[in-house]
């Protein structure tokens, strides 16, 4: 038998979605395979019967996308809605719909408790989300893995689950069927850069820590002082800067609205003399204050700093 279990992999968010709450995480739980013929293994159904019912839930629900459905078949390869990429859906292989994705769902399957705000859950005893066997969607192919499920929970708690699996061996011969049966999620692999023995995705979905360019690392762990706000606007300077919201065009690490844009004798004022400091160190080669903009030398760019900024401080 090749098939190994389920691993999770948590997927950082790292769009801000209307409706998607900051204290969500996205879970993917994949079926893996291992040895000599693990990469033929596949997975063609997920089911629930009177002897193991399927169920998945969730106390505080599931996020689903505005533009998303209940299955892959709903999430279009390419779509630009960032919102996709958190959606709740099942799936047998694919993580987006393309031609060679038939995924079906039996008569009487039903979601609607699956897209309850709260308390969500699908459970059936009497159905099944399944691919037809050879489906090249559903082989476990290079990386010895299918993925069966996203699940984004609007809060940072691991889906409770019993999930029953079948699927096929890939070996040259009859009866290579494998069964598995209420299979709860494992947890993820810890991921956690600030080594306080929580995933950093917890972490920043529970709000102990920060991740202000949405890169889905902890900013402790992402360098930059955090505790400088030159502004006052209650963003440190470095989030700023990595989010783009401020501008740093000499990469100093200070927003240019906290300094005097184009003051070069910093003097604190922007007029002539920041002029003719340009003009003195116009394609030196070392142009020193004069190159505003840091990109070791002093032009064009340097002289509409200079005049962006005339007689103006803030």
């Amino acid at each position: 038998m090749n098939f190994a279990g389920l691993v999770t992999e948590i997927r950082p968010i790292t769009d801000m979605i209307s409706g998607l709450p900051t204290t969500a995480v996205t879970w993917r739980v994949y079926a893996t395979f291992s040895g000599k013929l693990a990469a033929n293994a596949s997975v063609t159904t997920i089911y629930g019967n009177a002897e193991y019912p399927l169920l998945i839930s969730s106390a505080s629900g599931f996020y689903q996308s505005a533009t998303g459905g209940n299955t892959v078949n709903h999430i279009p390869c390419g779509a630009s809605d960032a919102s996709l990429r958190y959606d709740s859906f099942f799936t047998i292989g694919s993580e987006c719909f393309s031609n060679e994705v038939d995924l079906r769902v039996t008569p009487g399957f039903s979601f609607s408790s699956f897209n309850e705000t709260t308390n969500a859950s699908l459970s059936t005893s009497n159905g099944a989300i399944y691919v037809l066997p050879g489906n090249p969607a559903s082989l476990a192919g290079a990386d010895f893995r299918v993925l069966l499920m996203q699940l984004t929970t609007k809060a940072a708690v691991k889906p409770t689950a019993l999930i029953n699996l079948l699927g096929d061996n890939g070996m040259d011969d009859d009866d290579n069927e494998w069964w598995a049966y209420a299979l709860p999620i494992p947890d993820p692999a810890l991921i956690d850069c600030n080594e306080n023995q929580v995933h950093d995705a917890i972490d920043i979905a529970l709000g102990t820590v920060r991740d202000c360019d949405l890169n889905g690392v902890p900013d402790s762990c992402s360098g930059g002082d955090l505790s400088v706000d030159c502004d006052g606007d209650g963003v440190p300077d470095a989030c700023e800067i990595r989010l783009g919201t401020a501008t740093d065009t000499d990469s100093d690490g200070i927003p240019d609205n906290c300094q005097c844009q184009g003051d070069v004798d910093h003097n604190g004022a922007v007029n002539v003399d920041d002029l003719l400091e340009i003009f003195i160190a116009w394609g030196d080669s070392n142009p020193g204050e004069a190159d505003l903009n840091g990109d070791g030398e002093v032009n064009s760019t340097d002289l509409c700093l200079v005049l962006d900024g005339w007689g103006t401080c803030l």
